[in-house]
Formats: structure tokens, sequence, C-alpha cells
């Protein structure tokens, strides 16, 4: 199936009161896996690619075209409109733009000319800003109104241990816009044990337990990004088999398990976001 505007995803998300996940690309193995549960899920998904690997764009589509669900294609991390359009030329369906640190003024004007470049293209925007303690609602649907993009992106404040809810509810309330929960992997205790069980170090890494972001979804997000929890699944096993199975010699016998791994952390998080089986109402949005 061809690839598909984040919009799509993004605003029937919204419709169907579910998340799409957005999975971070980090070798061609963990593509693979990503696709193939997805498709046995039978469930949309976002892949993202950094910004800084923008060439891996066409990795993406020539293999998303041989899965029948819906995929957009993400790239993530931009900060310049320059950014922005060589994304689209490289054939990304959907753009992260990070402006963390900018005022929502600088911020406004810049999404507003990066919106005016992808809009036309079908190219959904995606933006994180930073949003100011006590932001009058009113000031807030104004912003979402004059940039136009197509979702606001909320991620936990710098050492805070949970979700805010409240937030999270309220921006909903008062955009009525698609929102994405960005930085919040739950690091799941199993897989942190077995790395640190087999000679490994992960220490301090305190994750947002999947039933705060279950309730989330309830409030209105609609797609939630996850790249960590894919990572330490895959660690964990390739630490295990290391320690535990001496005489191996082909990278394929630690690969093919260590795999495994990382579908039961894809087909877990589909399954959190209440996307398992609706590829089909997507295909028809389509």
């Amino acid at each position: 199936m061809p690839l598909v505007s984040g919009r799509v995803l993004l605003e029937g998300a919204c419709e169907l009161g579910i998340a799409v996940g957005g999975f971070s690309l980090t070798s061609q193995e963990i593509l693979k896996a990503v696709l193939e549960t997805a498709r046995e899920e039978d469930a949309p998904l976002f892949i993202q690619v950094p910004s800084n690997s923008v060439y891996t764009a066409e990795l993406v589509r020539s293999m998303a075209n041989s899965y029948r669900i819906p995929i957009s294609l993400q790239l993530v991390g931009f900060t310049t409109a320059e950014e922005v359009l060589s994304g689209i030329r490289h054939g990304c369906t959907s753009a992260w733009v990070d402006l963390s640190g900018v005022s929502l003024e600088e911020a406004e004007e810049l999404l507003r000319h990066i919106v005016s470049l992808s809009a036309p293209l079908d190219v959904s925007v995606e933006a994180i800003v930073d949003i100011p303690e006590g932001i009058k609602p009113s000031r807030l649907r104004e912003f979402t109104l004059r940039t136009g993009i197509t979702a606001l992106c909320i991620k936990p404040r710098a050492g805070e241990p949970s979700l805010d809810l409240n937030l999270i509810r309220e921006v909903k309330e008062n955009t009525g816009m698609p929102l994405v929960l960005s930085g919040v992997s739950a690091f799941y205790y199993e897989y942190v044990a077995e790395i640190n069980r087999y000679g490994g170090e992960v220490k301090d890494f305190t994750g947002i337990p999947d039933g705060e972001v279950r309730t989330a979804v309830g409030l209105g997000i609609n797609k939630v990004d996850v790249k960590e929890d894919l990572n330490v699944a895959f660690i964990s096993e390739v630490r295990r088999i290391i320690a535990e199975e001496k005489g191996i010699i082909d990278p394929e016998d630690l690969l093919k398990p260590a795999i495994e791994k990382v579908k039961e952390v894809v087909r877990r998080k589909i399954r959190l976001l209440n996307s398992s089986g609706t590829a089909p109402a997507f295909r028809r949005m389509c």
C-alpha cells in the first residue's frame, strides 16, 4: 500500500478515539519487525526517521509498499523550513517539528511558514512547543488555528515521573485537535532487569506506566511515539544469549530472538493504544 499522509492517521485516530504508534527506525531489521507486527495486528502506524538520516526514507518507502496497512513516513527532529522541504523531497508524508525552547510567538511564525509549504502537498505537521504554565485556553486555541498545524505534541516536563493528565484534558478540550505524546518510554522492568542481570548497567530509568498512557489515550492522545522500549527489548535478549549460549558464532542466532522481543513490545504498544484491527477503517479514509 502506498504511504499515506500523517493527516489521515491523526484525524482518523481522533475520530475513532484511539492512538496510532510512531515507531522509530534504528535498523532495517527492527523496521521489518515493526511492519510485520503491525500487519499481523492489522494496525496503522507511523515510521519515524531522524532528520539527519533522511536518505533512509527510500528504504522505508520500498518496504512499506509491500504491506497492506496504512503507513505514514515521518521525519522527526526538524527545526527549520529548509529541513522540512528536504524531508518532503525524500518522500516523507509527515513532519515532526521540535521547537522546544522557542517562544510561542517565534514558534507561531515559523510554523505558519512550514505549514504553508507542506499543506499543499498533504504533508502533516506535528509540533512540539513549550506550553507556558497558566496559558489562557483561548491563546492556545488561537495558536493552533493561526499556525494550521495538524497536531500538537505534548511531552512530559523534565524530571516529571508521570504525565500531566490535566494538561492533556485541557488542551484537548480547548483545541479539539489531534494530540501526540512523545518521550514516554515505559522502560519495561523485565527487559531492564534482564540487561542488568547479564552485565548491563541501566540505572535511574523511570518510565511512564502503560496505565497512564491508556488514560491519556482516553483523554484525547491520538499518537504515541515509541523508541527506547524497542531498543531495550532488543539489547536485553542479545545480552542474555551472549551470556548463556557461549558457542554462538552466527549473528543470526543473536538477531532472530532479539527481533522477536522487539515484536513483543510492538504488539504490546499497538494493543495498548487500541489501534489493533483498525487498519480497514483507515483504508476507507484514504
